[in-house]
Parts: C-alpha cells; structure tokens; sequence
C-alpha cells in the first residue's frame, strides 16, 4: 500500500514496481506501453532477429528461447488495454514470416499482453524525502527496454546502496 508501512525495516528498499510507482509514489509521469507477442514453437528457429520499419513505424522482432520462440511486438505508448488484440496479432505473425518465411507452420503456443512501464527517463536514484528511517532508491521506468537496461541499472542501484551504507556507518572497516 505505502512504503510508509516498512519504513524502519530495512535500511534501503529498492521500488521496482514499474506502472505500479503511479500510485505507490504518486509519480504522474509514468504511462504504459502496451506490449503484445506470439510464443511459437520453432525449435529450428536459432538466432535473434529485430528490426524497425520506420515507413510502417513498426518493430519486429524474433527471439529464440529454450523451449520456445517469442514474436513480437508492438510498442503502444498509453494504451492500458490487456487484451489480445487479433490483428495485431496477424501484423505480428505477417512481419516475422516476411523475414523468417518457416514460421508461417510454427504453432502458436500463446499470446500476450503486457504494461511495461514509461517514463520520458528512466527513475534511477536515491529519494531521501518519501520515508523517516528507510532510504529508498528508485529503478523504473525503463518501457520495452527493461531486458536491455536491467544490468546497468542493476550495477547503478547496488552503487547507490554501497554509498547510503557507508552514509550510514556500515562498511566503516572499508574506509
């Protein structure tokens, strides 16, 4: 409900609640980007493909998991809707058989929709003011790229938390 209700629990608390930091930290910033994807199964599918078509201002990508393969996507910044929309999904399944003509036999396994959480930045930082005795860092906002940011903000946030514990006099054998 608050981070107010754990304040003092813990010396840092890390809020990855993505869409969710609207409410928690009233953060008016964030929006959603509506994420819609195919999971084929394709075991001869083995290397990752994506592209944008500026002209159609559409992305594609084909990435090869192991069990299964997931086609994408869309990108649809503000769009709260969870639903499976279907020709999306036809879009979806057209543009990766355009590049990978053999997926066009693939059977679906499932279809999905998610939020990712937008922001203009990302909210990477320290915020000192939301509780009394915890330190909160903030790592959100990332959209669609969160997979490719995760280890760069990962690093980020343990810097962060290695600085708040030296404020706090841990580690002071280090110094």
């Amino acid at each position: 409900e608050s981070l107010q209700e754990i304040d003092g629990d813990y010396d840092i608390v890390v809020n990855c609640t993505g869409l969710g930091s609207r409410e928690l930290v009233n953060d008016q910033q964030l929006y959603p980007v509506r994420g819609q994807t195919i999971t084929v199964r394709a075991p001869w599918v083995k290397h990752s493909f994506g592209c944008y078509n500026t002209k159609e201002k559409t992305m594609t990508y084909i990435h090869p998991r192991v069990e299964d393969v997931l086609l994408g996507g869309t990108g649809e910044i503000g769009d709260w809707s969870e639903q499976i929309n279907p020709v999306i999904s036809k879009g979806i399944m057209e543009r990766c058989c355009r590049y990978f003509p053999g997926l066009s036999t693939a059977p679906v396994v499932k279809e999905k929709v998610g939020l990712r959480p937008g922001r203009r930045t990302v909210r990477l930082e320290v915020d000192d003011a939301i509780t009394k005795y915890s330190t909160v860092i903030h790592n959100y906002g990332h959209g669609g790229q969160g997979v490719t940011f995760f280890r760069g903000c990962t690093l980020e946030v343990v810097k962060l938390a290695e600085d708040c514990l030296m404020k706090k006099g841990y580690f002071t054998w280090l110094q």
